[in-house]
């Protein structure tokens, strides 16, 4: 029905992250493209373009490319894979005994530019390799997502995994590593726990958070036909257009609806319950003084 239709409907990671857009197989070449509560937009494009995969998950996926590359027939695609999971699963470990604390009960390290390049390639990740590793990923999350497939494939969890993985990669290593800057590497060391709050224990986690919106969105502006952002909230618009990397040719805004005479009362809460400041700082924001006084002064305004 949607290769029929005229107009879709879709959530936002249909469109904008190029996993769920090529596993749905949505293709926006020579579409119009509109995204309504377009403020959203620019957190969402950096989410669409990071990656957060914890250690346990590596293991798994190391362990299934282990098994694949023996065989002689798929060697070729796995083994490759398998030496850069390995390679990166050490450094992980390598760089876990020199974190750096951050937060309440997490560390952690972060590069970024060409300290991130250098440390990718220390875990066997290098820009020259990049274009082999990336053709067997492809090969291998093809074979995986034949569902005719009688082989030698991934489980859709490694697949995933597998493919969320060189997404990223792909982002950063465009443009001649251009794209490097703007995005950071980082190791963590965090404890896990479950829906009740209960500790699991401490787990490590590898992350390629992508720094701006442009990297993403860049693409989608340049396969459609067009793209139409609609907002109450969009302004300033010159901030907002060149936060997404494109000039927008046609801009409109309206007055706004509300009457700030009659319709608006502002005010600043300083300290709460006890005179505690509320400062939500770097310093302060972790401490249960100010989470303790945040929340008793939540709960007075509900009552």
């Amino acid at each position: 029905m949607a290769l029929e239709a005229q107009l879709v409907f879709c959530p936002y990671s249909y469109i904008l992250n190029p996993i769920i857009r090529r596993a749905m197989e949505v293709d926006i070449k020579g579409d119009i493209v509109i995204l309504d509560e377009a403020h959203n937009i620019e957190d969402l494009s950096r989410e669409a373009g990071s990656l957060n995969v914890e250690e346990k998950v590596l293991d798994v996926l190391q362990t299934e490319l282990g098994q694949l590359s023996l065989t002689d027939s798929v060697a070729s695609i796995y083994q490759p894979l398998l030496d850069m999971i390995q390679g990166l699963i050490q450094w992980i470990r390598q760089k876990s005994n020199n974190l750096e604390k951050r937060e309440f009960e997490q560390y952690c390290s972060c590069w970024t530019g060409d300290k991130a390049l250098r440390e990718l390639q220390a875990a066997g990740i290098s820009q020259d390799y990049f274009p082999i590793l990336q053709e067997c990923a492809i090969k291998a999350i093809k074979a995986a997502s034949e569902t005719e497939n009688d082989g030698f494939y991934l489980s859709g969890l490694s697949a995933s995994t597998l493919e969320g993985l060189f997404s990223s990669l792909t982002y950063f290593f465009s443009e001649n590593a251009h794209r490097a800057s703007e995005y950071q590497l980082g190791v963590q060391r965090y404890v896990k726990r479950d829906e009740g709050m209960a500790v699991q224990g401490w787990t490590h986690s590898f992350s390629l958070w992508c720094l701006n919106p442009a990297v993403v969105f860049k693409e989608i502006a340049e396969a459609s036909a067009s793209v139409i952002l609609t907002s109450g909230t969009l302004s300033p618009m010159n901030s907002f257009a060149s936060e997404l990397g494109v000039p927008f040719e046609i801009c409109m805004e309206a007055p706004h609806v509300i009457d700030l005479d009659s319709q608006v009362w502002a005010a600043a809460v300083a300290a709460g319950p006890g005179n505690v400041p509320l400062n939500a700082s770097y310093k302060t924001a972790d401490g249960y003084a100010f989470q303790e006084s945040l929340c008793r002064i939540k709960i007075a305004f509900i009552l």
